[in-house]
């Protein structure tokens, strides 16, 4: 019996050293690591939240424009949001759903007339941006 003979690792059966298996895992550790901090770091990335013009119309009218200005990055556009109309005033369930109310991508500068309100009510409008799931920017006014 050759009692000089080395026990082989398991690895290196194949010719690959433990060196070259402990830095193949050095490496794949830093790529999951760098993916999970991408992850991380893009759900807390800053949301560009627009700030809503409310322009009521004349004491007793039942429309007012709503238009959407950005904080920056100019030219921006929102995809996948939805613009709701609260009536703070009513009783029972506030969500109206007046049909000029746009859902799908909003751009800087985009305007939209809501009609149908009563005079004296006290309104909410909230942009949902649907990807993040929050709600962007409320506004409350009094018509």
């Amino acid at each position: 019996m050759d009692t000089n003979r080395r026990k082989k690792h398991p690895f290196t059966d194949e010719g690959i050293s433990p060196i070259t298996i402990g830095i193949l895992m050095l490496a794949v550790t830093v790529i999951l690591a760098g993916a999970v901090w991408l992850l991380v770091a893009k759900q807390n990335a800053p949301i560009e939240i627009p700030s809503v013009a409310i322009e009521a119309g004349a004491t007793g009218d039942t429309s007012c424009k709503i238009s959407l200005t950005w904080v920056s990055n100019e030219g921006m556009a929102w995809s996948e949001v939805e613009v709701k109309l609260f009536n703070l005033s009513a009783v029972g369930t506030p969500e109206m759903t007046p049909p000029a109310v746009p859902s799908g991508t909003i751009s800087e500068g985009d305007s939209f007339v809501i009609t149908g309100l009563n005079p004296g009510s006290q309104y909410r409008v909230t942009i949902y941006h649907i990807a993040t799931g929050g709600s962007m920017t409320t506004v409350k006014w009094t018509q």
